[in-house]
């Protein structure tokens, strides 16, 4: 499994299919949508171009949820998509599907946050009290909490949690995934800061040629904003992929021995 190749692949497949664009196009409102409430709530210089009332602050925060809970059952159908190699279009359609595989996720979700907020806790406490001890369990903290994402790619196969609830999941992926997924986030962070961040920096420039050299005009902030956080959910998706495709070839047949057993 080659990591560079693994990367583009990714890139490229999300620009495959014959509805490719009308979702990258959905995909940008979406992304729009919270980038304009999140600069109303960052309060910026020219935030007197935005409308300030307790309604449109209720409204912001709702619509910020409601794309934030879409967004994340999308990613979810995404990796459910990243299974099958056989499937023309990688991206999901945009529909009220993606709410569907939210609410059956969120019971995993809840329980494994409740499980790092316990494990946080406790390392804490044995960090003040028996240092050595602390550092070790903030360790398997880490641990814990970084190799968790292969526990929810798990449930994306079939969107189902059986088996996913036992607290040292995380750790049986450890020993079969880390060299490559070591190796897959030392290239992606250049790759994916090329695909995106320079994408991001021309169109801020181009705009502030534009605007006369006048960063303060309303849509500015508005559209680096969208543009940045377009690209950044990209290759959030592409990540994802990538990890799918690492689950796939390291981990997906220690879960099928575990479940024949």
């Amino acid at each position: 499994m080659n990591a560079v190749t693994l990367i583009l692949d990714g890139y490229k497949k999300l620009f495959s299919g014959p509805n490719a664009i009308l979702k990258h196009i959905s995909l940008f409102a979406l992304v729009s949508i919270f980038t304009l409430f999140s600069l109303y709530f960052e309060k910026f210089e020219h935030s007197k171009f935005l409308p300030s009332d307790l309604s449109t602050s209720i409204l912001g925060i709702i619509c910020m949820l409601a794309v934030a809970i879409y967004l994340c059952g999308y990613t979810y159908n995404f990796m459910h998509n990243a299974f099958s190699e056989q499937s023309p279009e990688l991206l999901p359609d945009i529909d009220l599907t993606s709410l569907g595989t939210f609410l059956k996720a969120l019971p995993l979700m809840i329980v494994w946050i409740i499980y790092l907020t316990v494990f946080a806790i406790i390392a804490s406490i044995f960090a003040i009290i028996a240092p050595i001890l602390g550092i070790l369990l903030l360790i398997l903290f880490f641990l814990m909490a970084t190799f968790l994402i292969f526990v929810f790619i798990a449930f994306s196969e079939y969107f189902d949690a059986k088996g996913l609830f036992n607290v040292m999941l995380p750790f049986r992926f450890i020993t079969p995934s880390i060299g490559m997924l070591v190796l897959l986030g030392i290239l992606f962070i250049p790759v994916a800061g090329i695909l995106s961040l320079i994408p991001t920096f021309a169109i801020a420039i181009v705009l502030y040629l534009i605007s006369s050299g006048n960063a303060q005009f309303p849509a500015y902030n508005i559209i680096v904003g969208a543009v940045g956080g377009y690209l950044g959910f990209l290759a959030q998706l592409v990540w994802y992929y990538c990890l799918v495709q690492v689950y796939k070839e390291k981990l997906l047949p220690i879960m099928r021995e575990k479940s024949a057993i």
